[in-house]
Formats: structure tokens, sequence, C-alpha cells
């Protein structure tokens, strides 16, 4: 489907099929977020992903992972810690992002004669818009609490603070509203980068695909796994860097009786590199790509494949 057929459906509809898109990615991503984000908070403790996956899992204090202290069973629920934020904040910035996206291309080319031939360019500025209001609104409030939960892996279920809405009443008790917004600036860079770039690589391939002559093996939904999952793959290798610091930042305890370690987006660039060097750019890379790719993969295709639906019951 390209982005002039989706235009015939109302922005309900594209909130929909962007909210069942998000659901879908989440349920089959999550492990690979959690190991992600302690691979950036927690550099020292992992030699590779497959070794952050184990230690999660089996580790009973991830303070001192000793081989006399593994659990007998895995604890596969810590690959699933700050799910319920994530989930709704998902489902809700994804419907946001599919909807907006095509509000602001569709009143862009009306507005502006010039965009009109221009496509790319209203494709790129209506996704910096989308990207900026879900990282404004819903993005980084609900990875701020994703993060703070995902840091409590392997601590006592005594001192863990933040889980579900708990965790919500105590940012706001110790921080007021402004602790559910800490790491903004690196969650807007992230978004501003991330969103333009997966949606002209995606539109771009699809139209592309156009021209080229069908064969048996292309379908539109296999289509949109392959074009979601370049784009996926394209945005993660630009902006894995300020992934990385908006963890960091996001993990900090930050309440009124506590210092921080990072005063901001740049303070954190500034002593990460310091005290890790350029390496401590492309933390979590890996488990991000392999989280992130099939993650994009299934949010463009279900998205799609919800927008058709739609579209051949609208007209049957």
């Amino acid at each position: 489907m390209s982005s002039k057929q989706a235009s015939s459906l109302s922005g309900l509809q594209h909130a929909i099929a962007g909210g069942f898109a998000g659901a879908c990615e989440v349920l089959g991503t999550m492990p690979l977020n959690t190991v992600k984000t302690q691979m950036q908070i927690h550099p020292h403790r992992y030699t590779s992903w497959i070794d952050a996956t184990r230690k999660i899992c089996f580790a009973p204090s991830l303070d001192s992972p000793s081989s006399a202290l593994q659990l007998t069973r895995p604890r596969i629920d810590r690959l699933y810690y700050g799910m319920p934020p994530l989930l709704m904040g998902v489902v809700c910035k994804v419907a946001v992002r599919f909807s907006l996206f095509q509000h602001f291309e569709q009143q862009l080319q009306q507005r502006f004669v010039v965009l009109q031939d221009r496509v790319h360019l209203a494709r790129m500025t209506a996704a910096l818009g989308a990207g900026s209001v879900e990282a404004a609104v819903i993005h980084t409030p609900m990875d701020r609490l994703k993060t703070l939960r995902q840091n409590e892996i392997g601590h006592s279920i005594e001192s863990q603070r933040y889980k579900g809405w708990q965790g919500v009443r105590l940012v706001l008790h110790d921080q007021g509203v402004s602790g559910l917004f800490k790491g903004f600036s690196a969650c807007w860079l992230r978004q501003a980068t991330s969103v333009p770039v997966r949606f002209l690589v995606f539109y771009g391939m699809k139209d592309r695909l156009q021209q080229v002559e069908q064969s048996a093996w292309r379908t539109p939904f296999l289509e949109s796994l392959l074009c979601g999952g370049v784009a996926g793959g394209v945005s993660t290798l630009i902006n894995n860097p300020i992934d990385v610091m908006k963890s960091r930042i996001q993990a900090q305890n930050t309440s009124r009786h506590v210092q921080a370690k990072y005063s901001g987006f740049a303070d954190c660039v500034r002593k990460s590199l310091a005290a890790e060097g350029s390496a401590v750019l492309w933390h979590g890379l890996v488990p991000r790509m392999l989280r992130i790719v099939p993650g994009q993969a299934i949010s463009f295709a279900a998205y799609e494949f919800i927008c058709r639906q739609m579209q051949q019951h609208s007209t049957s």
C-alpha cells in the first residue's frame, strides 16, 4: 500500500491500525529490548548479548553473579520487566506516529504546492513532525518508566520500587511530573532521526519495488516485512549512540535527595566517552538490531495489513 492509497482512510483508522501494529511489535521483541537496555546501562557486566541473556535469567544477584549463586530454573519473567508501560506506550505512540504521519503528509502537499512534486521532502517533514509529537507526549515517560524497571533486574523483591503503577506514583512523589520526562532531549533526538529514516526507507523501497517486474514471492505482506526490516536496520545504525545516552540518563535515580550522575545529554556524552572511549556509542547494538529489525518489519507489515482490510471492507 502506497502512502497515497493510505490517505483514503480516516485518522482514526490509521490510529487503530498503528495501535495493533505496536502491540504486535512489543509482544514479539520484548526480551531483546530488556537485554539491549541492560547492556547499555551496565556495559561491564556482560561480554555479549548471549551472556547478558544468561545472567539476566539465571543470576539472583547481578552485582555478584558467581557460578555458585546461579539459579537452577531460569527467571524468564525478568526479560519482560517494564513491559506494561512499554506495551501501553508503544500502542499509543505507533498509533500517533502513523496517523499523524499520514495527516501531516496530506496537509503539507495540499498547502505547499512545491511539495507535491517533492514526495521525499514531504515524507521526511511529516515523519519528523510525527516523531517529535510521539517523543514529547508518549515516548519519553514510557521509556523512563521502562528503563527504571529494567534497571532493577537482579535486585531483591523487597528493594524493587518501580513495579507497575507503583513506579508511576513513586516517580511523581519523588521527582514530580518532570521526573517522567528525564532524558527528553535524547529521546527527541532519537525519534527525530529514526522516524523520518524509517518512513523514507520504507516508502522509498516500496516505490522502487513497484517498478520491478512482479514475481511469485512478492505478496504485499512480504514486501512490507522486507521494507520494514530494512528501514528498522538503517535507523538503528544511525542513532544507536543517541539511544545509549538516553538509556543511561533515564536509568538514573533523580529524586530530590540523590545527586544525578549526568546533568543532561551533553554531560552524559562527555563523561561516557571519557570513561569508556568511542566504543560506548555502540553498546547494545546487536540486541537492538535483533529487536528493531524484526520489530519494524512486524510493525509496518501489520499496519499495512490492517489498512488493506479496512479499505476492502469499506469498498465491499
